[in-house]
């Protein structure tokens, strides 16, 4: 029999705002179009200046990108049992149920980091900035892979590590 893992409820409403704010750029868009610049950026380089240019159209590319990847995580979290996870700590029948918990915290902080960046990038785009701030992808980055760490180390001491 297949182990169920319902979210909790605080878990719930976080994936449905999260869900709001993926779906958001196709409902505001088109409410604003009239007043996006008919050349946006399209391309950042490392420094952080606009280093390809587009017509207004191609601002669509982030937010079905960022959609995109949004519902495959979200699915593939609820699709994908637990068991069937390649997991760095050690998880047994006693602790599985604090693991998939953790897991699923870690995945809704992804998603948020992931759709920070889409809204930062579409702030950008709209206003038609030629640079996009030098400390941004830096930051937004450290953010990302610093929580992912964070949780890692938090899953490590709370379960241990694996016994071959």
């Amino acid at each position: 029999m297949k182990k169920r893992f319902p979210l909790t409820r605080f878990q719930l409403v976080c994936e449905i705002l999260l869900a709001v704010l993926a779906t958001l750029p196709f409902i505001l868009l088109p409410l604003y179009w009239n007043k996006i610049p008919n050349k946006i950026p399209t391309h950042f380089g490392i420094a952080g200046a606009a280093d390809a240019w587009g017509g207004k159209e191609s601002i669509w590319i982030v937010p079905c990108m960022a959609a995109g990847l949004y519902w495959f995580i979200t699915l593939l979290f609820l699709l994908v049992p637990p068991s069937a996870c390649n997991t760095p700590e050690y998880v047994t029948d006693e602790n599985h149920v604090d693991y998939v918990r953790i897991m699923r915290w870690m995945m809704l902080f992804v998603k948020l980091c992931m759709l920070s960046i889409l809204y930062q990038t579409l702030w950008t785009q709209v206003h038609a900035y030629a640079t996009d701030p030098a400390w941004s992808l830096p930051l937004n980055l450290g953010i990302l892979l610093g929580g992912v760490i964070l949780f890692l180390v938090y899953t490590h001491k709370k379960f241990g590590r694996k016994t071959s």
